[in-house]
């Protein structure tokens, strides 16, 4: 019972915390937008919604949604922090898939960024090129790396065509 009270009483004080003018997103858009579940179940539609805060509730009573809701304003406004996360979550992954020039979590960071399809293989050679340059001036990459290369020729060179 004093377990059902704490957890309680944590999903009450966080609640108060995400009614603070700075934050005036509504507590079931905290749950459907930010954190974890918002991170696999992007997208606008009313079941990825139900799912992300379905998954918030379940693995973390919601800590990382409201976290990341407090954390910055426009933190979960848009999918800049879910590519970050994908992409921290994925890196090996991606970066076969770059070595190659094609593959799944590739396309699904190309996704969560916002890239149309006619500018993909323009951005994956880019891309390419940079991890050839950071494994031969640093011996490897890494998800920051690849990041803030991704973000760089975003806005650089793609800006209208990756729009989240």
């Amino acid at each position: 019972m004093k377990i059902l009270k704490s957890i309680a009483a944590t999903v009450v004080a966080l609640g108060m915390l995400t009614t603070t003018p700075a934050h005036s997103r509504e507590f079931a858009d905290v749950y459907a937008e930010c954190g974890l579940g918002a991170m696999v179940f992007s997208g606008d539609s009313e079941n990825n919604r139900l799912l992300a805060i379905i998954s918030n509730v379940t693995w973390d009573l919601g800590t990382t949604a409201h976290l990341s809701n407090l954390s910055s304003e426009s933190n979960c406004k848009n999918g800049e922090a879910q590519t970050a996360a994908f992409i921290m979550q994925t890196y090996p992954a991606i970066e076969r898939d770059l070595a190659v020039g094609e593959g799944e979590f590739l396309h699904a960071m190309l996704d969560f960024r916002g890239c149309d399809s006619a500018v993909r293989s323009s951005i994956i050679s880019d891309l390419r090129g940079d991890l050839a340059n950071a494994i031969a001036d640093q011996g490897a990459g890494d998800a920051e790396m690849l990041y803030n290369t991704l973000e760089s020729r975003v806005s650089a060179s793609y800006g209208a065509s990756c729009v989240i």
